[in-house]
């Protein structure tokens, strides 16, 4: 059976209710164990406040005032009671689980709202480009809107507003994915670092395919952060063998993805920001992965 948006929206309202670690990783991993192998990359993203990969260059462009509009429309309530509701609760989600619930709205009979089905139509509004996009996203969204419950609407926009604020993070996730499928967690947090995707890592981890990761790409992996030593002792001592040093010049952290075509330049936050950087495009040949600091030069490297 399909996941629904409401199931969804219930585990999220659990995981909320607790400030234990363990028992939110326990009410994660038994929801997890329920999902369908399609169903699992998009209850891993929406929990995580993502819609789709980090590679993935689409934007959703359903803004905060695209949302505010379909609500009004939807409940019929006017700016100042809009303005007042969110102030409330300081939470755009919060604020449209009870504006819906208070005008009652009897949503369009219909079988249960899947996960599958969000997915599908966000996909749809994400694809749409040119004339009339904008418009395509405010219909897109009030008709979501209107096929949802007062719990499910809140939910919903919280994925949507990248606001979920339920006491879930990554981390977490990773150890209850790590329970659910009685994995490693070590190895299931290797496998985020190499694929940086939750959705991704949930199917290695429902698999145990971790031998098969490789680099690809165009998919960046997660970076890798240094870590604080005091001294060149204590490196060397860690390390236990001959080092090379070299200055650390400061940046902009990126990952550069050449394919001997096309070029890509993504930050650490793993956002595709190669339009920013057209100067370092041009200079990049071959099929290579290349991480590092992009620095300011002219006559030498600039402070940054």
């Amino acid at each position: 059976m399909a996941a629904t948006l409401l199931d969804f929206a219930e585990v999220c309202e659990k995981i909320k209710a607790t400030s234990s670690k363990n028992q939110k990783i326990k009410i994660v991993a038994n929801y997890l164990l329920k999902l369908s192998r399609e169903d699992l990359p998009i209850a891993c993203r929406f929990l995580t406040s993502r819609v789709f990969p980090p590679w993935d260059a689409r934007s959703l462009n359903i803004s905060y005032s695209t949302i505010i509009e379909a609500l009004k429309e939807i409940t019929g309530v006017d700016d100042e009671k809009l303005k007042a509701t969110y102030v409330k609760y300081g939470d755009l989600g919060s604020a449209a689980e009870e504006l819906i619930n208070e005008k009652k709205i009897t949503t369009l009979i219909q079988n249960p709202l899947t996960l599958q089905y969000v997915y599908s139509t966000l996909d749809s509004a994400a694809s749409k480009k040119g004339e009339g996009a904008a418009e395509y996203r405010q219909r897109v969204m009030k008709g979501l809107l209107a096929l949802c419950s007062p719990l499910e609407a809140k939910y919903l926009v919280k994925v949507l507003c990248g606001e979920m604020r339920i006491g879930l993070d990554e981390g977490l996730l990773e150890e209850a994915l790590a329970s659910a499928y009685g994995r490693s967690l070590k190895r299931v947090r290797e496998a985020m670092l190499t694929v940086a995707d939750i959705g991704e890592s949930a199917l290695v981890a429902l698999d145990g395919s971790f031998d098969s990761i490789r680099l690809r790409l165009f998919h960046p992996t997660n970076f890798m952060l240094a870590e604080e030593m005091t001294s060149p002792r204590e490196v060397a001592e860690y390390f236990g063998c001959g080092l090379y040093a070299e200055y650390k010049y400061d940046g902009v952290r990126a990952q550069i993805h050449c394919d001997g075509k096309e070029v890509r330049i993504f930050s650490r936050r793993l956002e595709d920001v190669t339009n920013s950087f057209p100067e370092l495009v041009e200079p990049i040949a071959g099929e290579v992965i290349l991480d590092g600091e992009i620095v300011p030069y002219k006559g030498g490297p600039l402070p940054f």
